[in-house]
Parts: C-alpha cells; sequence; structure tokens
C-alpha cells in the first residue's frame, strides 16, 4: 500500500486496489482496522478491462527499486502494474511524515498495545531497546530466521551504542516476536547480563503498534522480515536501527539488493567469530559486483 501510495504522490495518480481481485478484498476490513486512515485513501475500483492498462514494473526480484518516473507522461486513465510486492522504500520515502500519519493503528488495536505498555512501563523511564524475532516460516526457506548467537552480540553492540552515542544508560530490552517459547529461552539465557521483556499483546496487529509507539531503537535479529522493518521506519525519526546484513542462508551468491531495502542511516550488523561488528558497506562493494539497476523503459504486461 505505501509503495501504490508513494507511485501514487509521486506521478499525481491516486492508489487503487482491484474489486476483481478477491484476496485483495479478503484484506479490506483487516487493513481497516488496522490502518484506517490509509485505508480511506486507498480507493476500490472495478473499471472495464479495455480501459486498464497493465504494465510490468519492479517484477525484478523482491526490493528491487525501478523508475517512477516511466509513468510520468502516460495517459492511460487506469494503470495495474505485475511487480514483485514493490518492497523496496524509495517508492515512498519522499513522503515518509505523510506514510508515518497515514500509518497511524487503529482505535482499537492500539487500545490493546497502550494498556500492555502503560502496565509495562508504568513509573519506568528507561530507554526502550526492542529486538524482534523472527522463526516460523523463515526456518522452512533460505530466508535468514533468528539465531541465538547473532542476538546476544548484537544486544550487546546495540546497548553499547545506545549509551554511547544517546548517552542512555538504563536500558529495557523487549523481544517482540512469532515465537514465544523461543524468546523465553533466550531472554532466560542472556540473564542477568540483559533484562528482558517478552512482549505479549492480544495478536500480531497490537505487537505492531506497540512497537511503532513504545520502541526507541529496534534490533531488527532476522532483517528480512518485513513485519521489523515497518516497526522500524514507523517509529519516531532519528529512532536508532540495527539489523542483520545477512538475510539470506546461504547468502546469495548472484547479488543483494541492500541498497533498495534498508535506509543508509539505519545500522549493518554482521557476525564475525562470535562478536558483531558494524558493516559499512552494501553487499555490492564487500562482493566487487556491479549493482542491478533497473532500466527505463516500461513494458507492456501480455497476460
Amino acid at each position: 500500500m505505501a509503495s501504490l501510495y508513494g507511485i501514487g504522490r509521486y506521478t499525481g495518480r491516486l492508489p487503487y486496489f482491484d474489486a476483481s481481485n478477491s484476496k485483495q478484498m479478503s484484506y479490506i476490513q483487516e487493513l481497516t482496522n488496522i490502518v484506517p486512515k490509509m485505508m480511506e485513501v486507498i480507493q476500490i475500483k472495478s473499471p472495464p478491462e479495455s480501459w486498464v492498462k497493465k504494465y510490468e514494473f519492479a517484477h525484478y526480484d523482491t526490493g528491487v527499486y525501478d523508475h517512477v518516473e516511466k509513468f510520468m507522461d502516460l495517459d492511460d486513465k487506469y494503470i495495474k502494474v505485475k511487480g514483485n510486492w514493490l518492497q523496496c522504500y524509495k517508492f515512498f520515502n519522499k513522503f515518509q511524515d505523510e506514510i508515518r500519519e497515514l500509518y497511524t493503528c487503529g482505535e482499537e488495536i492500539m487500545k490493546n498495545a497502550t494498556k500492555v505498555g502503560e502496565k509495562m512501563f508504568e513509573n519506568d523511564d528507561s530507554f526502550r531497546l526492542c529486538a524482534h524475532l523472527r522463526r516460523g516460516d523463515f526456518m522452512e526457506y533460505n530466508l535468514l530466521e533468528t539465531r541465538e548467537e547473532f542476538v546476544g552480540p548484537a544486544l550487546q553492540y546495540a546497548t553499547e551504542y545506545i549509551k554511547h552515542k544517546l548517552k542512555k544508560t538504563n536500558i529495557s530490552i523487549i523481544f517482540i516476536g512469532d515465537d514465544q517459547n523461543f524468546m523465553k529461552t533466550v531472554a532466560n539465557n542472556l540473564s542477568p547480563k540483559h533484562k528482558i521483556t517478552v512482549l505479549k499483546t492480544a495478536n500480531r496487529d497490537a505487537d505492531l503498534c506497540f512497537g511503532i509507539n513504545y520502541c526507541e531503537a529496534m534490533l531488527e535479529t532476522s532483517s528480512r522480515s518485513t513485519f521489523a522493518w515497518w516497526i522500524s521506519y514507523l517509529m519516531k525519526p532519528d529512532s536508532p536501527v540495527f539489523y542483520n546484513i545477512v538475510t539470506h542462508e546461504p547468502e546469495l551468491p548472484y547479488g543483494n539488493q541492500d541498497f533498495d531495502v534498508f535506509p543508509p542511516h539505519w545500522i549493518a550488523l554482521r557476525l564475525v567469530n562470535g562478536v558483531v561488528v558494524r558493516e559499512r558497506k552494501w553487499w555490492h562493494q564487500t562482493n566487487n559486483r556491479t549493482p542491478f539497476v533497473a532500466n527505463r523503459t516500461l513494458t507492456e504486461w501480455k497476460d
């Protein structure tokens, strides 16, 4: 949605969902509950097929940027794009303040997040460092899931950064994730060096809203998680974000468009011999490769 909105804002077009797409329509109520302001902007349309012009756009690989300028001079009233998730922040980053406002959490979900947050931080003015842990379906694919050997050293790096750069010495750590048992095990293993609270809200949506509104820094331990990415992006401006530079296992041999996925001011971390260090180069720089850049030709989408 954010990419559709950003492309629309850039080109002077309105974003819409296709009413004939049953899968898209099945998400409408859930999305309205989570981000009602955004759903006021997204239109629902069902134009005749003859009115719709279809183009291939951002179809190369997940997270790869394509040139929005391709749409600037088109006269077509309705445009449908065949893309690969449009998971690149550059499509909407120019409008970040608007995106942050449009992604304001819905009232009912925010009530649950606030209830948990107020109870957790009652009479507590500590700096809140959140760490997102992702296991689940990532363990079935080559996406790198959270691994315990990364979490401890990464937390050590993040807390030292916060102490020295932000001058915050009283730090609370909150685990957010999809595997309560794993998070509790990791938290126990890191005690007493780190005092960690495992977040438990009513549902995943409340987890998201808690993270956006209560976290003051974020550690993405499985950084291909879009859930963690969105918490990081929607937190207050200038909140530190740390992420695991390794996103796949094994690492992708053909390249990694990390510069299209992670904003440059986020802090990339790499585990080396049990110690986490800051990675200051993108994948293509480290591996001496030429990064992929989309061409500027717009191609019609043939069914």
